[in-house]
């Protein structure tokens, strides 16, 4: 019994210490160029495909965690245009993302703060749009992974900015 409870006791401690060492070895990510700013890996690069109609993809991985901006510049998007092409980018339907927070500051006209599960996925990301453009910016993980981290994936998402 009590190697039972050593065993969960360190399973515990160890995510906590998974949760810190992730977030401490982050440092502020600035896309000069789409206007966006967020917590990210050390030297984390993300690539950058047209994905047409004038929308940008960027994405990055680290160990399983894919992080994924959609951008479209000098557009003022509709709250459904940017739901329709997140849909497509996450593979999750709209109808399951939760809606954690809404609002406009931080250089946003407007935003929303989402997050979903749906096939062992789940996303946290915010969208909305700003004076340079259209953003929708989230990182995507397995069902566990957020559940176990879920204060640090609130904690990138707040970190979320735009210019």
């Amino acid at each position: 019994m009590i190697r039972i409870l050593l065993f969960f006791i360190g399973l515990s401690l160890a995510s906590i210490s998974f949760a810190h060492v992730m977030m401490s070895e982050w440092t502020p990510y600035i896309h000069e160029k789409y206007g966006f700013a967020m917590l990210a890996p050390v030297h984390m690069q993300m690539d950058e495909t047209d994905i047409g109609d004038g929308w940008v993809e960027l994405t990055a991985n680290l160990k399983g965690i894919e992080f994924i901006a959609l951008v479209k510049m000098d557009s003022q998007a509709t709250q459904a245009e940017i739901e329709t092409y997140g849909e497509r980018l996450t593979a999750i339907s709209t109808d399951v993302w939760l809606l954690v927070d809404e609002g406009e500051t931080e250089g946003w006209t407007w935003f929303r703060v989402v997050s979903a599960s749906m096939d062992n996925n789940a996303i946290i990301g915010v969208y909305g749009v700003g004076p340079k453009g259209s953003y929708f910016v989230l990182a995507k993980t397995t069902d566990e992974d957020f559940r176990v981290h879920l204060a640090a994936y609130q904690h990138w998402s707040e970190s979320i900015r735009i210019e």
